[in-house]
């Protein structure tokens, strides 16, 4: 029995909820998000896509991540937009062009229990928001 209920708890399925938390003014356009699976459990592959359309030219900016977990922040991480667009590698992707774009993301779910809450906003060089873009995970 013991085993059964601790089995349980790492293998209990987590529920996600996202957001656009933008305003009419960002730059991304039509922002559509998808997470698969929608019901992911610890360990499972998660692949989140963006999709979005852009009226100007972005040449540069950041991407920030802020991170709670059961209500407790932790400091919020800002790195370079091309660099994170680039995955960290190979050809810089700016400037990203007007028109429509679409990024995937492919990552672990994570084994946790309780809220996580993470903000993703993107600002361009002037510092205009791109998008914002909220998830809770509760598990």
């Amino acid at each position: 029995m013991l085993f059964r209920l601790f089995t349980f708890g790492f293998l209990q399925t987590a529920f996600a909820s996202y957001r656009n938390c933008g305003s009419s003014t960002d730059l991304a356009k039509n922002l559509v998000i998808s997470i698969v699976p929608d019901a992911a459990k610890a360990g499972d592959q998660v692949t989140t896509t963006f999709d979005y359309d852009l009226e100007s030219v972005i040449t540069g900016g950041t991407a920030s991540y802020a991170f709670s977990f059961n209500g407790i922040p932790f400091s919020p991480t800002v790195n370079d937009l091309c660099v994170e667009q680039s995955g960290g590698c190979c050809p810089d992707p700016c400037p990203l062009g007007i028109g429509h774009h679409s990024d995937k993301s492919i990552t672990d779910f994570p084994s946790v229990s309780g809220k996580i809450i993470s903000t993703i906003k993107w600002a361009d060089q002037s510092g205009a928001q791109i998008l914002c873009v909220e998830w809770i995970v509760k598990a």
